[in-house]
């Protein structure tokens, strides 16, 4: 069946370098891979489904239901193999107009085009994203997004990490207590880095105020304990819902953006706030 690409949005990009031992004899132009990942329309089924592009060609990456979305959301490598984060969801019956009456979402895992389904509390109700990938110089692969299943307790979005495929629950502020006098609405982690052993995993927390209005603050976890980054709220600037982190020699960095009456983007440095105006 031929597809008909009607839109395509990438949401990750990884340049990756050789310098030696890649197959490139020449040092002033070394090999360069350039992948990404994301997803493309199937005008004919009326789905997105999940790609992975290496240079200039692309792979559909499979999925639980083909009935369904699915979606790449970040890319890594190590050695020869790609490694595609993503949510591939199961849908279950269909509305008046064709799209799917309910979505259940399951956090997974593409190795060279292997689909992996990542481990949620409760195996039998996947309601899970995986929003990012990070891939450590040693190979270890740490996929971040979110878990949320009303039947086991967790009814907010709960940020979660998993390292190889292990599951870790992030730890979040009290539902309305010290962190914050407004009440917590849920997290989830959107980027991650891993540098001599620690983890450092990035998100948002939701927060709803007194008056019922919601808004986002960004939060970085270091081996899993929790640290508030804060917000320009004195000029009602608060969390875009996108955060990354790198790390260099001692220094954490978190980039981003915040958002109000403009968007501005942002970037903390070892805690410390910086927004970028013109």
């Amino acid at each position: 069946m031929k597809l008909r690409f009607l839109a395509y949005s990438l949401v990750s990009l990884l340049l990756l370098l050789a310098l030696a031992g890649c197959g490139s004899s020449d040092p002033v132009n070394p090999v360069t891979t350039v992948s990404l990942s994301g997803f493309a329309h199937d005008g004919v089924q009326n789905r997105d489904f999940p790609l992975v592009w290496t240079d200039t060609s692309y792979e559909a990456l499979p999925r639980l239901d083909t009935t369904c979305h699915g979606y790449g959301t970040g890319v890594g490598a190590f050695g020869t193999s790609v490694y595609v984060s993503g949510t591939s969801p199961r849908c279950y019956g269909t509305t008046e107009n064709g799209d799917p009456e309910l979505i259940v979402g399951a956090p997974v895992l593409w190795t060279d085009g292997q689909q992996t389904v990542l481990p949620t509390p409760n195996s039998n109700i996947l309601q899970a994203v995986a929003d990012g990938i990070a891939v450590s110089s040693s190979g270890d692969v740490v996929v971040v997004g979110a878990v949320s299943d009303t039947g086991i307790g967790i009814d907010y979005p709960t940020p979660a990490y998993w390292k190889n495929s292990v599951l870790t629950l992030l730890t979040t502020p009290p539902v309305c207590g010290t962190v914050t006098t407004d009440c917590y609405r849920g997290a989830i982690a959107t980027g991650a880095t891993v540098q001599n052993n620690n983890v450092y995993v990035v998100g948002y927390v939701g927060y709803t105020d007194a008056g019922g209005a919601k808004y986002l603050v960004p939060g970085l976890w270091t081996n899993g304990a929790f640290t508030a980054l804060p917000i320009d709220s004195q000029n009602s600037l608060y969390a875009d819902g996108n955060f990354k982190v790198t790390v260099s020699g001692s220094d954490v960095y978190v980039f981003g953006s915040l958002m109000g009456d403009n968007d501005y983007p942002a970037y903390w440095k070892n805690g410390q706030l910086t927004v970028v105006r013109d």
